[in-house]
């Protein structure tokens, strides 16, 4: 196995890459520009005294509460993920979080589908 090769930036592309963080690009596309690790590029970020930006959530109340009801009437994790936009841990975690419970993954059994008709 090859080791893996390490990538310096130079004082124009570290430059750089804070320019194109200032300009709204996450962590994770700044780094994949610059062909670095998503800790090297918040590595340079903290060196040059970048603040770093707060989480945003992605799932508003509104959102969420949506995506409860339609969960709750039996839709799919996938379809809702889908339909969303988001990750399938994100929404099983907001959905842990405003106390839903979660049904177990694959597909309905027997007597929940028919439950459904």
């Amino acid at each position: 196995m090859k080791p893996q090769q390490q990538r310096r930036l130079t004082q124009v592309e570290v430059d750089e890459l804070v320019a194109q963080y200032a300009t709204g690009l996450n962590v994770m596309q700044v780094a994949a520009a610059f062909a670095v690790n998503r800790e090297t590029a918040l590595l340079h970020l903290q060196r040059r005294g970048v603040p770093s930006r707060a989480k945003v959530r992605i799932l508003n109340d509104g959102t969420l509460a949506h995506a409860v009801r339609r969960y709750a009437a039996g839709e799919g994790m996938t379809t809702l993920c889908a339909d969303l936009g988001i990750n399938p841990t994100t929404l099983r975690r907001e959905l842990t979080k405003a106390g839903v419970p979660l049904r177990a993954p694959g597909r309905p059994t027997r007597q929940r589908a028919s439950a459904k008709e």
